[in-house]
């Protein structure tokens, strides 16, 4: 039962409103891992030079990376 992750599980237990929701967040994730790195690349050129644009830069990676864990059931079928 665990080897198909939690979505799999959630039909079972929860309603058709919680579903769409939780569709919507992993379309939203996906989505916006997507576009981050558009706006991550330019800092690479142009603020890594002082802290604050480093620790941005760090700050978005890491939102990425959790976007990406979020997203990536998207549409997997």
């Amino acid at each position: 039962m665990l080897t198909g992750g939690v979505v799999s599980v959630l039909p079972e237990t929860v309603s058709v409103p919680v579903m769409g929701v939780v569709s919507a967040v992993q379309a939203g994730a996906f989505w916006g891992a997507v576009v981050l790195p558009m706006v991550s690349l330019p800092m690479l050129v142009t603020s890594l030079d002082t802290r604050d644009g480093r620790l941005l830069f760090v700050a978005l990676v890491v939102l990425n990376v959790v976007l990406l864990v979020l997203g990536h059931r998207h549409r997997a079928g």
